[in-house]
Parts: structure tokens; C-alpha cells; sequence
């Protein structure tokens, strides 16, 4: 996925004004980002609330992912696929 595609994908849009996105927008176009840049979109997606929708949809694909486990709940190998999809959507980084 396209670093352009992130915020988009955060839903992040549907909250901020057409000048914040339109600002946005042409800062994710820049070839060569600067540390300013980077901080500049971090910000909107906090500000937009767009790591809480991140969260909002990890949790529903962690719940998705540990029903499709469930008929495989008599295998040796279960546990151990639980604590995978745990592990990699509620890691911190």
C-alpha cells in the first residue's frame, strides 16, 4: 500500500475540512517528504481521529480472523495460531 493511500484508508477525510484535506493531499504528493511533512500528516491523522479508526477496524479483523480459527480448534497447532493474531494486531509497533 501506497503511503498516499493511508490516510484514505484511516478515514480520516470524512472528518476534516476541504482545505485540511486539499493541504494533505498535496503534502502526500511530494516526492521528497520532509521530517516537517511527515509530522505535518501525523498530527492531521491524530487530530482526525484516524488511529482510532485504525484500532476500530484491527479489532473487527482480530474478531474475523479468530472465528475463521474456530474450526480448527482441535488441532495441535490452535493455541498457537490465536496467540499469532493476537500478537500481531495488538503489539504496540
Amino acid at each position: 500500500m501506497k503511503w498516499f493511500f493511508i490516510p484514505r484508508f484511516l478515514g480520516i477525510f470524512d472528518k476534516s475540512s476541504l482545505k485540511e484535506t486539499k493541504k494533505i493531499f498535496k503534502l502526500l504528493r511530494q516526492k521528497h517528504r520532509t521530517q516537517e511533512t511527515v509530522d505535518a500528516v501525523i498530527e492531521f491523522v491524530h487530530q482526525n481521529g484516524g488511529i482510532e479508526y485504525a484500532d476500530k477496524i484491527m479489532a473487527q479483523y482480530t474478531q474475523k480472523a479468530l472465528r475463521l480459527l474456530e474450526p480448527f480448534k482441535n488441532a495441535s497447532v490452535y493455541p498457537q495460531m490465536v496467540e499469532l493474531v493476537q500478537f500481531v494486531t495488538m503489539r504496540n509497533k
